[in-house]
């Protein structure tokens, strides 16, 4: 238990409960500000990896549509 010393020097008294429910609480408060800021943090991290991976589909994309218009102009020699 908490124990305060008043200004007498010889007698302990014992913390109110209040003071010891108000640390609990800033704790709590505290603990929970640090999941929040983790969940933040991943959640952004995992957008970043969707947009990069949505970059790198459009890029495949841009590239076999580039490979089949070269394949299309060149159908005739491809044939012979």
């Amino acid at each position: 238990m908490n124990q305060r010393k008043p200004k007498n020097n010889n007698v302990y008294t014992s913390l109110p409960a209040n003071d010891n429910e108000d640390f609990l609480e800033l704790e709590n408060q505290q603990t929970t500000m640090q999941i929040n800021q983790n969940k933040n943090l991943y959640y952004q991290e995992r957008s970043n990896a969707v947009q990069y991976v949505e970059r790198m589909m459009n890029d495949l994309a841009t590239m076999f549509s580039r490979i089949s218009q070269i394949a299309y102009e060149q159908r005739s020699m491809i044939e012979k």
